[in-house]
């Protein structure tokens, strides 16, 4: 029986396959097929020999749709219904300025609003902060509004009323009065999907969804068909944001919650990984086709943040895996800027047409084509020599577009690029461990994607980490994380109290309303025979710090009392502390929301165990090349074989070790062990 992850990425989809009777692992890396996407999920499926009918239950899916729809604004025709004089809150957001003392400063080109002004409709009402109707919901506006929405052909509706966090009666009614006047439009409300203040994140998370919501359930639809045709009789399960999984029901009503899903597996597959090792303070590293992510985790615990700017001034407000994300992956542009300094990113070529040497029409040098140019990369191909590659077309473009107006020698050049890149990757590893008051020094390094190995062990140079694991097939580990991903049901609400004097019967009640909702969700979880769990959170805050710097503490299971309440604080005073360099155990401290995660485990991938043998490795020795490296130049390189790799070798830099999903460079003074789990661990001399 097969246990199957999907992972759609910006550049490649990647399979991970593994038999659960003989623990037999298949994976497959085939080109992404923009903007349809299921043609690629077969090819891939295909190129695994993955049989579907064979397939245990389900099959883990995350992937860029969300992202990719909203990037590039291929989006259905999407109405807001909001109250009256708050027309304007999308465009006027919250008025962030990205350079305080520029008078000239304006929002990104890129950034532009999800809804037009005249698709944004208003109707009379008005809840107080408490949940208190200050003016009821205009019966004859709504009607007419329902109306101007079935005649300009919609296809979906968000609905965002002010303070409805509070009461969403008035949503609700809207809703239904919307349905009634047009029964196929997709109506989503503010209060199905988060109920919490600070209105310009709930309305985005209601926008997003909004308008992703036919983009998503068409995929899905067409993919679920697909499958079964094939064979597949079980479940897709669609990866989560927050590091958990859903059914793919529930994500084509509420796809807001797949955003960076694809992302946020890897986060997980690493979690799994450490923790097969005994680690517990990890810092991933995630570097594939389009962009590099970074994510700390210290004992092992997924960090979640409440609140994440998908473009600028546009916050989601679901939690979230905190993760830093930025364009410097495979296929990111090396360019001049108007100083003619070189700059790498953010721009990617993506899948189509990819980076020059790909030989898709790609015409801008890319950090794949620099680090072909300098050995580091098969000339003769990626996946097995399936992607074939042209070095002289790489090395032209680096020739023609930045050696040459820069004065520099193409191999300068290029090096050039690949420092720069080093750099923007070790300061997105650094802002979630130094900017979040945590050492790099502390933590282990994971090194993953299909680029990642690649620059592991200059990036952990700059970082000063004491090792990188390099796990085996790195290029689809994002797709492991979504075959052992467990269910998460995250549900929040705003509670404002200062923790001293805290109403605990309110407090209690308004868990159990939650837990109630999380339970309800767990039941519907069929995939797994867990029975579930339910884990509460408390976010909370100084008075007179704003709600967004809340930090979220663990609060544990029972009844809340006041002896819970107290070590809560002491937990929070200690974290702020940690994160932002000090505390003020004397000031009050207000609770801010709540939040109950319900829990159902899945049974974990049980990657196999070797024996360490004292065996040398050049029976994995396949070739040499010359490989260029910063302050050696172009050294004599042994090339070797992963899969010959065999536990208790050990790889002397200089080194590059080549699999079928991605190349690791082991640079001169570095040294590459295999353990008992095949993974690399590259440590300095």
């Amino acid at each position: 029986m097969l246990r199957v992850g999907v992972d759609i990425g910006g550049t490649f989809t990647d399979i991970f396959a593994y038999d659960e009777e003989t623990g037999q692992i298949r994976v497959s890396k085939t080109p992404t097929t923009p903007p349809s996407f299921v043609p690629g999920v077969l090819s891939a499926l295909e190129k695994a020999q993955v049989e579907l009918a064979q397939v245990k239950h389900y099959i883990g899916h995350g992937s860029t749709i969300f992202d990719n729809a909203v990037i590039e604004r291929k989006l259905p025709r999407v109405a807001l219904v909001t109250t009256k004089g708050f027309r304007d809150l999308l465009e006027v957001g919250r008025w962030w300025r990205g350079e305080l003392y520029d008078l000239q400063w304006d929002k990104p080109a890129q950034t532009r609003p999800l809804i037009k002004r005249s698709d944004i409709h208003v109707v009379e009402e008005r809840m107080s902060f408490d949940g208190r109707v200050v003016t009821p919901l205009s019966d004859q506006e709504a009607r007419a509004v329902a109306k101007e929405i079935r005649a300009r052909g919609y296809e979906s509706v968000a609905i965002f009323f002010i303070n409805s966090y509070a009461n969403p009666h008035h949503e609700l009614a809207m809703a239904e009065i919307i349905a009634e006047e047009k029964p196929d439009i997709h109506v989503t409300t503010s209060t199905s999907l988060i109920q919490t203040i600070r209105e310009l994140p709930r309305l985005y998370t209601t926008v997003f969804n909004a308008c992703v919501i036919p983009v998503v359930k068409k995929y899905l639809t067409w993919l679920d068909d697909e499958l079964k045709i094939r064979g597949f009789q079980g479940e897709i399960l669609v990866f989560q944001s927050n590091g958990g999984t859903m059914r793919a029901s529930l994500a084509a009503t509420k796809p807001v919650l797949t955003a960076v899903s694809g992302v946020a597996a890897g986060v997980v597959a690493a979690r799994e990984l450490a923790a097969s090792l005994g680690i517990g303070d990890l810092i991933s590293f995630d570097m594939g086709g389009t962009t590099v992510k970074a994510c700390l985790m210290s004992g092992g615990e997924l960090p979640v943040i409440s609140e994440y700017h998908f473009e600028w001034d546009m916050p989601i407000g679901v939690p979230m895996i905190d993760m830093v994300e930025l364009g410097a992956g495979g296929g990111s542009v090396a360019w001049l800027d108007e100083g003619n300094m070189l700059r790498v990113g953010p721009r990617s070529m993506g899948a189509d047409p990819g980076p020059v040497c790909y030989q898709r029409g790609g015409t801008e040098p890319t950090i794949t084509d620099a680090n072909l140019v300098l050995g580091r990369l098969n000339p003769t191909g990626l996946l097995g020599g399936e992607l074939k590659l042209n070095s002289q077309a790489a090395r032209q473009a680096l020739k023609d577009k930045i050696a040459d107006p820069l004065g520099l020698e193409v191999e300068e050049a290029a090096m050039g690029i690949i420092r720069i890149a080093n750099t923007n990757m070790t300061q997105a590893c650094r802002t979630v461990s130094v900017g979040r008051g945590y050492d790099p020094r502390d933590f282990v390094l994971v090194a993953f994607g299909g680029a990642g190995p690649m620059h592991c062990a200059e990036v952990a140079t700059e970082l000063q980490t004491s090792q990188v694991i390099v796990p085996l097939d790195p290029g689809v580990f994002s797709a492991l994380g979504m075959c052992t991903a467990d269910f998460y049901h995250d549900f929040v609400q705003t509670f404002v109290s200062d923790t001293s004097q805290v109403d605990l019967d309110k407090l209690n009640a308004a868990f159990t309303k939650l837990e109630t909702l999380a339970k309800e969700e767990l039941e519907k979880d069929q995939a797994s025979t867990n029975i579930g769990s339910l884990v509460r959170f408390v976010k909370l805050k100084y008075l007179g710090e704003p709600t967004a710097k809340g930090l979220e503490i663990p609060l544990g299971t029972g009844l809340v009392d006041t002896k819970v309440v107290a070590n809560a604080r002491k937990q929070f005073d200690k974290l702020h502390n940690a994160r932002y360099g000090f505390s003020v155990p004397e000031e009050p401290v207000w609770f801010v929301e709540l939040r109950v995660r319900g829990v159902k485990k899945i049974e974990r991938v049980k990657l196999r165990k070797w024996k360490e043998k004292a065996s040398t490795s050049s029976h994995a020795l396949v070739a040499s090349r010359k490989v260029y490296f910063e302050n050696r130049g172009f050294l004599k390189t042994p090339i070797y074989s992963r899969e010959k790799l065999e536990p208790g070798n050990i790889v002397g830099g200089p080194a590059v070790i080549e699999e079928l999903t991605a190349t690791c460079v082991v640079p001169p003074d570095f040294k590459a062990k295999v353990d008992r789990f095949k993974n690399l661990t590259i440590r300095r001399r």
